[in-house]
């Protein structure tokens, strides 16, 4: 049970606010782009191929991108 223990169990819930707005952000500017040029050329699909690879590569990037936060450090006492 002690195991368990160790593992840091902090939640910064402000940087999750902002990668949230970042991320609805970024899905909403690309939404309009994707709007617009499926508009200019007459093909819907083109928003929405637009609007998926976004989304994915948001996804896919995810890990990368991250919330701007460092968790913190967790020290291990091995004496």
């Amino acid at each position: 049970m002690e195991y368990l223990k160790s593992f840091p169990s902090h939640m910064d819930f402000e940087g999750q606010r902002r990668a949230e707005r970042i991320f609805q952000s970024i899905i909403v500017l690309f939404g309009l782009v994707g709007l617009v040029w499926g508009y200019a050329i007459q093909q819907f699909s083109q928003t929405v191929y637009i609007l998926v690879s976004v989304f994915l590569n948001m996804d896919t990037a995810n890990s990368d991108f991250g919330s701007g936060t460092v968790p913190p450090q967790v020290t291990v006492d091995q004496s």
